[in-house]
């Protein structure tokens, strides 16, 4: 879902105003934009949804498949997180940083 929205998020604002067209140093590379997708905080939300189910049903039951709802959360958090930090070095090594404005120089904290 992030590398979908990620997208909308970076140039929407920059077509709905002109300010923001000239504050910042224009459009973002579309790969630079693809890393922030792909290299973001992976299935938080994911794991808040199944560790909220509650431990038992009505009249005090065990709340059936609640186990298996949050080992498969736990197990798609892991597997995210491995094959989006094992293909991370790849895909950044694919960006072309010279067509990209962000710059370190920029983007350094003084």
């Amino acid at each position: 879902m992030r590398l979908i929205w990620v997208y909308p998020g970076t140039y929407l604002p920059l077509v709905l105003s002109r300010r923001l067209r000239r504050e910042r140093e224009g459009w973002r590379n579309p790969r630079a934009v693809f890393l922030v997708g792909w290299a973001g905080i992976r299935s938080s939300v994911t794991l808040a949804a199944a560790l909220s189910i509650p431990l038992a049903g009505p009249g005090s039951a065990a709340f059936p498949g609640r186990d298996l709802i949050v080992f498969l959360a736990g197990t798609t958090i892991v597997m995210t997180l491995c094959i989006n930090g094992l293909t991370l070095r790849t895909i950044e090594a694919e960006i072309d940083h010279a067509e990209s404005p962000l710059t370190p120089e920029r983007d350094a904290i003084p």
